[in-house]
């Protein structure tokens, strides 16, 4: 039951099909109708299918497996087969991370790496290292006011809102259409019955969204709580989010973005992953950094952590040189000890950014 359950795990995460070790389940019906039941007919994949394609390909391989070893292949198996190749692959589908034995996070996201003019609705390898790294090191968000640039698809943040209870979590990002799919997954993994997002950007249950309409308040405070939300489907396993966490989704653009507009702000914690990618985003992306490392901590004290996979150690490199140019120090940061929602062994650059509001005035 053990494999199965790991069988299971890896496939609703669309783990590449060599790495599924299906050879150790090539044997009799039983064993088949099990695996359908752990993959394919599961209750996550049929809520929140994997991509058609992926789903095709691990019955493929797993047919292929059994005819090879002689291995007479159910019906069953078959008959799902053949039913999927005459059906064409979606735009979008789902991942699924298993977390912890009842704690899950759902994205979906685009089937290509580039999709309505941005590479932000597919999940990537650093949001993956990183949200490792937080697993492993969930005390340092309790009760902090966290901010992320460039949140894509909310991996990362939805693991650190169910596992970590911060204060806050504000999700950020600039291009319209990963807003758009951001706002849809963290109303998979936190309501899908009783909340939703306000006009300005926070989640909210739905009676209060109601009462700040009647009472006319557009301008509500960031505060969103999330009040003992109940599980909606059991077969999501996602738990309900014990304490209060206040979860804002906001648009973000570093070139244009100001002092003033986020003096409001409150920030302990600064995250991003997939940010440093090309030199032209470099400058804008450290003056934020400085705003809101220097300006809008909460305290005397405010930190960064930015992971990023290394493309380019010239672009790498800039990027430190831009962030010595500011004053801003930085070091190297030990990264996960294992490997959980990290598929590959991608090169990634982990540094943690930090200052004191009294060592480093705009």
């Amino acid at each position: 039951m053990e494999r199965l359950l790991q069988l299971r795990n890896l496939f609703v995460k669309m783990t590449p099909i060599h790495q599924l070790q299906l050879e150790s389940f090539v044997q009799d019906d039983t064993l088949q109708l099990a695996v359908l039941q752990h993959t394919v007919l599961c209750p996550v994949a049929r809520k929140y299918p994997p991509s058609l394609s992926y789903r095709k390909s691990f019955l493929k391989k797993y047919i292929s497996m059994l005819e090879n070893s002689n291995i007479e292949v159910h019906e069953k198996i078959y008959k799902l087969y053949t039913d999927m190749l005459s059906m064409s692959d979606q735009e979008l589908s789902y991942k699924t991370y298993c977390i912890s034995s009842d704690i899950e996070v759902t994205l979906e996201e685009s089937n290509s790496i580039i999709s309505g003019g941005t590479t932000g609705l597919v999940t990537w390898t650093a949001a993956q290292y990183m949200t490792d790294w937080v697993l492993e090191n969930t005390h340092l968000f309790k009760e902090k006011n966290v901010i992320e640039l460039g949140s894509g698809l909310g991996l990362l943040g939805c693991v650190i809102c169910k596992m970590c209870r911060p204060k806050s979590y504000t999700f950020t990002d600039c291009h319209n259409k990963v807003l758009s799919q951001l706002k849809k997954n963290i109303k998979i993994n936190f309501c899908s019955c009783s909340c939703d997002f306000g006009p300005s950007g926070d989640f909210l249950p739905k009676e209060r969204q109601e009462a700040n309409q009647k009472n006319n308040q557009t301008n509500i405070e960031h505060r969103c709580w999330i009040e003992h939300m109940r599980k909606c489907d059991e077969q999501m396993h996602i738990s309900v989010l014990k304490d209060r966490t206040a979860i804002r989704v906001s648009s973000l653009d570093w070139e244009k973005i100001t002092p003033k507009e986020l003096e409001d702000i409150k920030v302990d914690i600064i995250l991003a992953t997939d940010v440093v990618y090309d030199t032209e985003v470099i400058l804008s992306l450290v003056n934020l950094l400085v705003i809101l490392l220097n300006q809008n901590s909460v305290s005397k004290h405010c930190e960064a952590y930015i992971a990023s996979t290394i493309r380019n150690q010239d672009t790498t490199d800039a990027f430190h040189r831009e962030l010595e140019k500011r004053n801003i120090s930085y070091k190297p940061i030990q990264g996960p000890k294992n490997s959980n929602l990290m598929q590959d062994g991608t090169s990634v650059n982990f540094i943690k950014l930090e200052t004191s509001k009294e060592q480093n005035q705009i």
